[in-house]
C-alpha cells in the first residue's frame, strides 16, 4: 500500500499554485495598460509608467534665454544731404529705407502643473519678452554743412519735391543746428493653456494644447530738429518735432501640438501653435513747432513737419482680425532625471501689425507751414497700412521637473 500525503500538505501546495497564477495575471494586466507601455530600447520602465517623459513629475519650470531678431524697420527718406540741396531724387539719404535689426536678448518663462497622477492633463502659463531695440542717430553742424528733411509740396501744381533745411552753411545768413531721430521697438507676449496628452510611452509623448494668448508690439519714431540763424541780438530759431507711435494689442484663442522623443540622455522637442483673434491697432501722431524771433518772442503751434494736427494728427484706432503662428524645435540633454538642458530655434509671426514707418505721409500741403495755414488742406493724410511681423531666433534653456 502507498500512503497518500497528508491533506494539510496538499492544501498548501494547491494554495501556492493559485497565488502564482494570480501574480502572473496581475503582472500581465499591468503591462497592457497602454499599447506603448514598455520599451527596453532607449528607456526602460518596469512599472509601465513613462519615467523619461518630457514632463515627468508633478510640475515643471522652464526658463529660456532668447537671442532673437525682429522684422526690419522700413521708413521713407527722412533726412538727406547734398547733392541737389537735399531734394529727392538726387540727394544722399542719411536716414530712411530698410534698417536691419540686430539680435536682442530676451527671456521666456513657462510654469506647468500636471492635474492627474498619470500625467494626462496639465495647465500652464508662459511669458516671454525681448529687450527694447533703439536706433537713435543724431547729427549737428559739426557733422556736415548741409542737412535737410525732404518732402513733396502738393500745394503746387504739379507737386514739387523740396526739402526743409535744418543745417545750411551756404545760406545767407548761414544756419546751424542739430537733428535727432529715435525709433524704439518693444515686444512681449504671454498665454495660459491646458494640455492633453494624446499618446505616451517611456520614450515619447505627444499632446494637444489650447488656451488664451495676449501680445503687445509697440514701435515709435521721434524726429526733433533745432535750427538757428543770425548772431548777437538778431538770433532766430525754430524747433520742430514729429512723433509717430504705434501700438498693437492682440487677444485671441490658442491651439497647438507638442511632442518629444528621448533616447537615453538625449532628446528632441517640437512645438507648433496657431492663434487667431482681435488685434487692437493704435497710431498716435503729434507734432510741435516753436519759433523764436529776433526780439525773443516765442510762438508754439501743435504741428510739426510730417505731423499736422489739421490733417493726420491725433489718435487713430481700429480693430483688425489677425492670426498668429509659432513654431519651435529644441535639442535636449538630460544630465539628471529631473533636469533638462536645451538648445533650439523659435519663431513667432503675426499677420497684421501697424508700424510707424508705414504710416508716414511725406506729401505735405506747403501752406500748412506758413503762419496762417488753410482750412482745406488734406495732406499729409492718414490711412491704416498694416503689415505682417516676425520675431525669431535662438533659445538656450533649462527645465526643472518635480
Amino acid at each position: 500500500m502507498t500512503k497518500s500525503p497528508p491533506r494539510r500538505t496538499v492544501a498548501a501546495t494547491s494554495l501556492r499554485q493559485v497565488s502564482e497564477e494570480e501574480v502572473e495575471v496581475a503582472d500581465e494586466f499591468e503591462f497592457v495598460e497602454d499599447e506603448w507601455a514598455y520599451d527596453s530600447g532607449c528607456c526602460a520602465d518596469a512599472c509601465g509608467v513613462p519615467a523619461c517623459n518630457l514632463f515627468g513629475g508633478g510640475y515643471w519650470v522652464n526658463m529660456d534665454f532668447l537671442l532673437w531678431w525682429r522684422d526690419e524697420r522700413v521708413f521713407p527718406a527722412l533726412l538727406t544731404t547734398q547733392p541737389n540741396n537735399g531734394v529727392l531724387p538726387g540727394a544722399a539719404v542719411l536716414f530712411g529705407g530698410s534698417m536691419d535689426e540686430s539680435a536682442r536678448p530676451g527671456g521666456r518663462l513657462e510654469l506647468g502643473l500636471w492635474l492627474d497622477p498619470c500625467q494626462r492633463t496639465a495647465v500652464g502659463v508662459r511669458y516671454l519678452g525681448v529687450a527694447d531695440a533703439s536706433i537713435s542717430p543724431e547729427y549737428t553742424s559739426n557733422d556736415g554743412n548741409f542737412l535737410a528733411r525732404p518732402f513733396l509740396d502738393v500745394s503746387t501744381n504739379p507737386a514739387t519735391p523740396t526739402a526743409f533745411p535744418v543745417i545750411n552753411a551756404f545760406a545767407n545768413p548761414p544756419t546751424t543746428g542739430r537733428i535727432g531721430l529715435r525709433t524704439d521697438s518693444e515686444f512681449q507676449a504671454g498665454d495660459v493653456f491646458f494640455q492633453w496628452t494624446l499618446r505616451r510611452s517611456p520614450c515619447a509623448s505627444f499632446g494637444f494644447l489650447a488656451g488664451y494668448q495676449m501680445t503687445q508690439i509697440d514701435e515709435s519714431l521721434l524726429i526733433e530738429s533745432f535750427t538757428q540763424s543770425g548772431v548777437g541780438t538778431g538770433v532766430q530759431s525754430i524747433a520742430v518735432s514729429d512723433l509717430f507711435e504705434a501700438r498693437n494689442d492682440f487677444h485671441g484663442g490658442l491651439f497647438g501640438l507638442r511632442g518629444d522623443y528621448r533616447c537615453g540622455q538625449f532628446g528632441v522637442e517640437l512645438l507648433g501653435r496657431f492663434g487667431f483673434g482681435n488685434m487692437r491697432q493704435s497710431i498716435l501722431i503729434a507734432g510741435t513747432t516753436t519759433s523764436t524771433d529776433a526780439s525773443g518772442q516765442t510762438s508754439t503751434r501743435n504741428s510739426g513737419l510730417l505731423a499736422q494736427s489739421a490733417t493726420n494728427g491725433g489718435l487713430h484706432e481700429q480693430d483688425k482680425f489677425s492670426f498668429m503662428n509659432e513654431a519651435g524645435v529644441k535639442l535636449a540633454f538630460y544630465p539628471r532625471e529631473q533636469l533638462k538642458l536645451s538648445l533650439g530655434y523659435s519663431m513667432m509671426y503675426w499677420s497684421s501689425v501697424v508700424r510707424p514707418g508705414h504710416e508716414i505721409d511725406t506729401s505735405i500741403d506747403g501752406r500748412l507751414l506758413t503762419a496762417l495755414p488753410p482750412a482745406d488742406a488734406t495732406r499729409p493724410a492718414f490711412a491704416f497700412n498694416p503689415t505682417d511681423y516676425l520675431v525669431h531666433g535662438l533659445t538656450l534653456g533649462v527645465e526643472l521637473r518635480f
